[in-house]
């Protein structure tokens, strides 16, 4: 099982303990404590749904991560950064400017 916490006033989840979901000028940072080994996919989608790219699919072990994935490549807009761990489901709009 997974902490459950709230990120940045946004409701709840169970994923990993700490998660944020920073923009910044070089792409997004995104970071979370994985409190036991789980598979964790990340993905950016376009406000249709569609997968604009997957940021991570692995199963890392639990620990800290904390990484910043390039966007510049990618039509200025809205997005939604999914995450899927452990059987639990995240998401969040950013806005890539």
């Amino acid at each position: 099982q997974f902490t459950a916490l709230a990120v940045n006033g946004i409701k709840p989840i169970s994923i990993a303990e700490g998660l944020f979901i920073n923009e910044v000028s070089a792409g997004l940072d995104i970071g979370f404590n994985l409190i036991k080994p789980a598979t964790v996919k990340i993905s950016l989608l376009d406000m249709t749904g569609r997968s604009a790219r997957i940021l991570l699919n692995n199963v890392p072990v639990s620990g800290k991560y904390n990484e910043t994935f390039a966007t510049d490549d990618l039509q200025k807009g809205i997005y939604i950064v999914e995450i899927i761990a452990g059987g639990d489901r995240f998401t969040r709009r950013i806005i890539l400017q």
